[in-house]
Parts: structure tokens; C-alpha cells; sequence
């Protein structure tokens, strides 16, 4: 029908299943999973956790100042955005900015294991910003 064979599909299906992104249904139905208000708050609660840690190593490391910079220079990046970007038009250049912009304190640390569960997080994040960022109104409120 789309001009893609059943493998690939069948394999994506499989592995947002294995990732919990789709729940299978019976006769091999699959749907994007409901987000719950305690998935959300378990998610920031690992975010807080993986985040304030990651904030003490890199002061320990003595990593703060390099790690400011980087941060300083990220957020100038985010105020240089058109308008139309940040306010409103596009939620999800917003969204990725503002990945990127809590991605430097992994990267400065170079801690492979600490990145890779951020990225984890991160993934479910920005999922969960864009399924609340549809609307015009939410994302003017998350601006705010």
C-alpha cells in the first residue's frame, strides 16, 4: 500500500512495543500508549534525581565553570530564535532547543552511561512536551 514491505513495519512495531511506546492489543492491534498523570510525575522525578546528580559531579569534577559556558552559549542560541519559534508557531524547535540546552551537562561530563540515560529520558520528554505542546495555549503557559 505504501510501497514498504511488512518486515520493517513489523520489526518498528516490535521495538516502540519493546520501548513502550505502542501497546499491542489482541488480535494484533497496535495503539500509542495513554500517558498517566503518574507517568509524568515518575518521569520528573527521575529527571530531578539523574539531573541534581549529574549538577554535583560536575561541580566536584570542577566542570561548573566549563559546563556555564557551554550553557551561557546554548542560551544565546535560544534567544537569537525567531519569534515566530519561541512563541508559539513552533513548539517543537522549542522543544529540541531546550533538550539540547540540558544535554550539555552530560556531554560535559563524557560519562557514557549517565548520557545514555538521559538520552532515555530525554526521548520521553520531548514526547510528552509534544503531545502537551499541540495546543496553542499549553505552550504559551510553558513559556510563561
Amino acid at each position: 500500500m505504501l510501497g514498504v514491505s511488512r518486515t520493517p513495519v513489523r520489526e518498528a512495531i516490535h521495538s516502540l512495543t519493546r520501548e513502550n511506546w505502542l501497546t499491542v492489543e489482541a488480535r494484533s492491534h497496535s495503539r500509542v500508549r495513554e500517558v498517566l498523570l503518574k507517568d509524568i510525575q515518575e518521569l520528573y522525578e527521575v529527571r530531578y534525581i539523574i539531573e541534581s546528580s549529574a549538577l554535583a559531579l560536575l561541580i566536584s569534577r570542577g566542570l561548573s565553570r566549563q559546563c556555564a559556558l557551554l550553557l551561557d552559549e546554548q542560551h544565546k542560541i535560544m534567544q537569537a530564535q525567531p519569534e515566530t519559534r519561541l512563541r508559539g508557531e513552533d513548539p517543537f524547535e522549542f522543544i529540541e532547543l531546550d533538550r539540547e540546552f540540558h544535554s550539555i551537562i552530560y556531554r560535559t561530563l563524557q560519562n557514557s552511561r549517565l548520557q545514555s540515560i538521559w538520552n532515555g529520558i530525554s526521548d520521553e520528554m520531548v514526547w510528552y512536551g509534544m503531545m502537551a505542546m499541540i495546543t496553542p495555549e499549553r505552550f504559551a503557559a510553558v513559556q510563561e
